[in-house]
Parts: structure tokens; C-alpha cells; sequence
């Protein structure tokens, strides 16, 4: 996290104040896309290792609070950026 947060004042400070905005909309889109699909894909896996009975994958807390955060993110960027999931 530190080294992306140095990563991004360095962009920062290369580009006028104009551009700078637009450079960290553009790669907070793309993190937030690349985010999504990590965890998507993890709670995917998770599923799917459960075999004949998925809904074993909410006994779990973890798995509980991560489906929650997918969801909330899901549908952020589907009214945010208007997509269709």
C-alpha cells in the first residue's frame, strides 16, 4: 500500500494539476475493476470447492463480511459507471 501510495505522488507531481485528476480517476477506475475482480473470483473458487453444498460458504464470517463487500462494490460500480453486471 505504501509503495502505491508513493507511485501515485510521484505521478502526481509529474503532471500538471489538470492531467493529474483525470490520471488518478482513470487508475482509481482501474484498481477499483482489478479489486472486484480478485475478490469476485476468490468467493468463485469458494463456491465451487464447496461442491454439492454452497451455502456452506456462509457459516464462515469471513466469507460472510467478503460477500458483503463484493455486493457494495458490485453495485457502486454498476450505478456509478452504469454497467451491467
Amino acid at each position: 500500500m505504501v509503495c502505491c501510495t508513493a507511485v501515485l505522488v510521484v505521478l502526481d507531481l509529474e503532471v500538471d494539476e489538470t492531467n493529474a485528476r483525470e490520471i488518478n480517476e482513470d487508475l482509481l477506475y482501474q484498481l477499483n475493476f482489478g479489486v472486484l475482480g480478485v475478490f469476485t473470483s476468490e468467493a468463485l473458487v469458494k463456491l465451487c470447492a464447496e461442491g454439492l453444498a454452497p451455502l456452506t460458504y456462509f457459516n464462515s464470517n469471513w466469507n460472510c463480511f467478503d460477500f458483503t463487500v463484493i455486493s457494495y462494490t458490485a453495485t457502486n460500480v454498476h450505478l456509478e459507471y452504469g454497467l451491467s453486471a
